[in-house]
Formats: C-alpha cells, sequence, structure tokens
C-alpha cells in the first residue's frame, strides 16, 4: 500500500493507470514526496460540471524547494482532467447556480471568497484549472520547510494556483 491510512481502493486521474509498470512507479514517487505517502486521491466529484475536490498531505519540498517533476505530472494531469470536464460542463452550465458571495463568505469565514473562485489569467499565462486549497496558516506551512515539508510552489505546477486559509490546528 502506498499510505496506511488510506483505504485499499483509491480514486484517481484516468490517465494514469495503477495497472502499468509505468503507472505504479509514478504513483509511488508521487506519494513519496507527500507526507505520510499521503498523495493528492479524490474525496469528491460532480458528474454535472466535472467538479472535483482532491485531497493529500503537504509536499516535502524543505527549505531547499525540492521538486518531483512525478507530482507536477499528476497535478497537471489532474488539472487537465478538470480542464476537459470543464468544457464539456458548458453545455449544462445553465442548470447550475453559482453560489453568491455571502454564501461564500459563511462557507470561509467571512474571508476572501475570491480564494475560492477561478482567476482569469492574463493572456499568454495558462489558464488555472486547478484551485490548490490549503487550511493551514501561510506562516506554518512556511514553518514546516524547516521540517522538510511545506507547500506547493506554483511556479512549478502548471494551470495551478493555491490560497491558504489560516486555520490552526
Amino acid at each position: 500500500t502506498l499510505c496506511p491510512s488510506y483505504p485499499s481502493m483509491l480514486v484517481g486521474p484516468r490517465q494514469i493507470s495503477d495497472e502499468s509498470a509505468e503507472g505504479q512507479r509514478l504513483l509511488r514517487r508521487v506519494a513519496a514526496f507527500r507526507s505520510e505517502g499521503r498523495m493528492p486521491v479524490l474525496t469528491w466529484g460532480n458528474a454535472v460540471d466535472g467538479a472535483s475536490i482532491w485531497r493529500s498531505s503537504q509536499p516535502r519540498v524543505g527549505l531547499q524547494g525540492n521538486r518531483s517533476s512525478a507530482d507536477e505530472h499528476y497535478l497537471r494531469t489532474i488539472a487537465e482532467s478538470a480542464a476537459n470536464a470543464t468544457v464539456s460542463a458548458d453545455k449544462v452550465r445553465h442548470l447550475l447556480k453559482i453560489p453568491g458571495r455571502q454564501f461564500l463568505q459563511t462557507l470561509i469565514g467571512g474571508t476572501n471568497e475570491e480564494d475560492l473562485l477561478m482567476q482569469s489569467q492574463p493572456s499568454g499565462r495558462p489558464p488555472i484549472c486547478l484551485k490548490i486549497v490549503d487550511l493551514r496558516p501561510k506562516s506554518s506551512a512556511v514553518a514546516n520547510r524547516t521540517q522538510g515539508y511545506g507547500y506547493e510552489n506554483t511556479s512549478y505546477y502548471t494551470g495551478c494556483d493555491i490560497s491558504f486559509f489560516g486555520i490552526g490546528n
């Protein structure tokens, strides 16, 4: 098993098969780059518009700013899957009700609700298809780098954006 605290069956991007030796190597490398082996796995998905929530632990970037090409590839695959689902979902967008600002403020405790929404990008930059929501205070995420952990450097994660929400332990 990749992570003892995970169930035996996990859901990941369809494009990465755990039945091939190459897919298994990639998944092991992704898990090795995450604290306690908790690699990103699907925890919720919407069949109507393709929205999804993936959960993982912090990456092992440390003070050196370590990178993992496997982890970057894995998250890029998730982002690409989301982009493809969003294109298909445009046909049913009129059926969906977008939550209002007041609901978002209630949901996230009155902090910046824009952090939950996808932002348009200046021309020439890839669209953001994966929003990384780190519930810790950013100061905690930065401090964890001294212990060998930290947070995703979105300069290396194509199509990703990160927001911190300041919830303490």
